[in-house]
């Protein structure tokens, strides 16, 4: 693995050599084989191609929740068909030892199993309220909770997750202690069994929106102050909402920590979106909503550092080739072609500073699908 500007091993360029043979060229730092393939698709062909494949969700992050503090924490977790986990995951929240009061939004989006019946059990305990609603999807059930915001603070729990013993004091401790809007903490990534896969660690900081240590883009894992979702919501109809959240909260907070600690458990779901969206053309929503953050972004003039917001922008290219790389070809390549257009709309240079990144910009600015494939199959690796 690289770290900072180093070459590649010998070990992986020998591989990459047999992977994909040809020359090697040696560019900014990296040794990269060639894969030249310019893509000559249209960007109106492209955008036609992708919306026969699934149309684009009329979801929009804008909304007026109502503000009503009653507690310091509120909890909202949408539970679809949860009958496996969620007991654990409301028993990791109800038996946390903590000063501060809180309430557990559970939302019963529809289930079709033994969900209702499970969460029948805890109609009278005073931590927690019920929501039943037909189906609505995982961001219509955070919208309805989000709907009465009765906490100071918000966390969202998953329903096949868990949060680790004490989150809930040593994030909102910080929370109070440094009066910040967000507090985040480190996540243990879990098989089906709860068995500790790997760890996602923070260190502890605090900083306002241009320190270096970047928030995670999920929405789990931390507690944000109530007003930051005031005026904000989930985009209903996509896959991958998750996607954009760290993008739009971002106008609305000023101030965050990090802390060490363990405070959440991510359980890998072979049920979950992340493993069934594989091959399914459902994925092609990973353009739609970075198509839809770009328009908003603009619309509301929500300035940060054009190097963050670029090398952002990259990344997802890159996560948005992983997530539909198994579909068809003319697929994936629409999707490079409607993200190419808008990213050089948007950026008139390439990226001041990692090698990987100025890789990725000259690929697309010389529509080489080919060699964009070769850096997002190898991207961990650089």
């Amino acid at each position: 693995m690289i770290e900072g500007g180093e070459k590649m091993s010998s070990v992986i360029i020998e591989l990459l050599k047999k992977i994909r043979g040809g020359a090697i060229k040696k560019i900014t730092g990296f040794q990269i084989p060639f894969a030249s393939s310019v893509c000559n698709l249209e960007y109106e062909e492209a955008i036609g191609y992708l919306q026969k494949g699934s149309k684009k969700p009329n979801g929009i992050v804008e909304a007026h929740n109502r503000l009503n503090p009653q507690y310091d924490l509120q909890i909202i977790i949408p539970a679809y068909n949860a009958e496996k986990y969620i007991e654990k995951c409301l028993n990791s929240i109800l038996s946390q030892k903590t000063q501060y009061t809180y309430i557990i939004t559970v939302i019963d989006d529809g289930s079709t199993d033994e969900t209702s019946q499970i969460l029948s059990k805890y109609l009278d305990d005073e931590h927690v309220d019920i929501i039943s609603q037909s189906n609505k999807g995982f961001s219509g059930a955070r919208n309805r909770g989000l709907k009465n915001l009765v906490g100071h603070y918000l966390m969202f729990v998953d329903s096949d997750d868990w949060i680790c013993e004490d989150a809930i004091e040593k994030l909102m401790n910080k929370s109070i202690e440094w009066d910040a809007d967000i507090v985040e903490g480190s996540v243990l990534f879990v098989d089906d069994n709860g068995r500790t896969l790997s760890r996602k660690h923070h260190f502890s900081s605090c900083g306002d929106k241009d320190y270096e240590e970047t928030l995670w883009g999920q929405p789990w894992g931390k507690v944000i102050r109530a007003t930051v979702f005031e005026n904000l919501c989930f985009p209903e109809g996509f896959w991958y909402e998750d996607s954009i959240f760290e993008y739009c909260i971002y106008p609305f907070w000023k101030k965050k920590y990090t802390i060490e600690n363990d405070v959440y458990a991510y359980r890998y779901n072979l049920n979950g979106i992340t493993y069934k969206s594989r091959g399914n053309v459902k994925s092609i929503d990973h353009y739609w909503i970075m198509l839809y953050l770009w328009d908003w972004i603009k619309d509301k003039q929500i300035l940060r550092s054009d190097e963050w917001l670029q090398i952002s922008m990259l990344d997802n290219m890159v996560l948005g080739y992983s997530r539909t790389k198994d579909l068809d070809e003319k697929t994936v390549q629409s999707g490079f072609v409607v993200l190419r257009k808008r990213y050089l709309s948007s950026f008139a240079n390439p990226p001041r500073q990692q090698n990987k990144y100025i890789l990725l910009d000259k690929s697309l600015r010389k529509k080489d699908f080919g060699q964009f494939k070769l850096l997002c199959d190898r991207w961990r690796y650089l």
